[in-house]
């Protein structure tokens, strides 16, 4: 008995995994037919006795039949054929009703299953409400038919009063019983889909979260936006794009924090670096690294810009003069002035998450990094150089 318990488990939680390749948007339906289906099998399994004990060998022989054939749709809802196994059920349904109605008559309730099969249509795949109407209106007639031809009729074969009655009873509860149970798994699998659909959306909350914990403070809104929408581009991997490369660095700053305490060091720093990032992050610039007192700031990813050649010499221009604030706040602590020197170069380079799953980081790889940090090395204080590649675009002249 211990054994049958996880046997059973196993064969119900089947009812509510979906196949490989089943829409994931009719999860419902797939559980509604599971449980219906198999309560169909059930029944025309006891059927075979029941028309045994009553006498009517042809319907005990149409059943052996009939649950044979539920056994196949069964298994073909199982394995996600849905169109084969809704088929095969309103194929074997008409066949059931019709000849339950020639061997034991009208009385006895089997035509009303006819009535049940527009609840199968409208949880099928045919979405075309076209087929779905004409196919409703097809077993409508098929019912009409069957009593035009069958409803006064003499049935093959005899059937007592109170057998005709039960008969009657069941057939009406059973297919209660089908409408209430497709109802309930319905409703069931429909709550199961928003609780998860909730689950998942709580989850995604959470990633969003953590991606502006982590890159909140090194990339723009616009920026940090197209990456909540878009997660894959935060996958392993690179890409060749043109982007263009700015590099920062303090004049003189290494021999000037050798004289200083390291608590004015670091204040000194905060202060620029809050302020250089507040200038970066409003033009949509991504901070890419900061080693000591050097920024190192790309534009056109992991987001494309257009005009990123504009948008980078607006931005160092920008920064020089938001240098006034940093000395201006540096001041009244009793620290020295500072000045920066920027270099910008147009190239196409490698972007992308490089490392390991373990830990990656999104990196700019190639000699165009090399060549903006070439070209800051020859500034002073509160110069911006540019190379030929930027200078070649008139756009950014025409603007400055």
């Amino acid at each position: 008995m211990n054994k049958a318990f996880p046997f059973l488990k196993a064969f119900f939680r089947r009812f509510s995994e979906l196949p490989e390749g089943f829409p994931v948007n009719d999860y419902r339906y797939f559980v509604v037919y599971s449980y219906v289906f198999f309560a169909a099998l059930l029944f025309h399994f006891f059927f075979i006795f029941m028309f045994l004990l009553i006498s009517v060998t042809p319907l005990a022989l149409l059943n052996i039949g009939s649950t044979a054939i539920w056994i196949l749709i069964f298994r073909f809802h199982l394995k996600g054929n849905r169109i084969i196994s809704i088929s095969l059920a309103i194929f074997e349904i008409i066949l059931h009703a019709t000849m339950c109605v020639i061997f034991i008559g009208w009385d006895t309730g089997f035509q009303y299953y006819v009535l049940s099969l527009p609840l199968m249509v409208f949880f099928s795949p045919w979405t075309d409400k076209k087929v779905r109407v004409f196919l409703s209106a097809a077993f409508a007639l098929t019912y009409v038919a069957l009593y035009f031809f069958r409803g006064n009729a003499v049935p093959l074969n005899t059937v007592e009063p109170w057998l005709r009655v039960t008969l009657y009873c069941g057939n009406s509860l059973a297919i209660c019983f089908i409408l209430s149970l497709a109802a309930y798994y319905y409703n069931a699998a429909a709550t199961d889909a928003e609780f998860n659909l909730e689950r998942e959306k709580a989850k995604l909350e959470e990633l969003t979260v953590l991606l502006k914990k982590m890159f909140g403070r090194y990339l723009s809104n616009e920026v940090m936006n197209s990456l909540i929408e878009n997660p894959h581009t935060l996958e392993l991997g690179g890409e060749k794009r043109s982007v263009t490369i700015m590099i920062s660095d303090l004049r003189g700053f290494t021999a000037l924090s050798e004289r200083l305490e390291p608590e004015q060091v670091v204040r000194m720093l905060n202060t620029y670096f809050e302020l250089m990032m507040e200038v970066i992050l409003g033009y949509n610039g991504t901070i890419n690294e900061i080693v000591g007192d050097s920024l190192l700031v790309i534009f056109g990813a992991p987001q494309e810009m257009p005009d990123r050649a504009q948008q980078a010499v607006a931005c160092a221009i920008a920064m020089q003069n938001k240098m006034a604030e940093v000395n201006e706040r540096n001041r009244p602590l009793g620290l020295p002035e500072l000045e920066m020197g920027i270099g910008l170069n147009e190239s196409e380079v490698i972007v992308g998450n490089i490392g390991s799953a373990k830990r990656s980081k999104y990196a700019v790889v190639g000699s165009g990094v090399n060549m903006a940090n070439r070209i800051e090395s020859y500034t002073v204080g509160g110069q911006v150089f540019i190379s030929g590649s930027i200078r070649i675009s008139q756009q950014v002249f025409s603007r400055f």
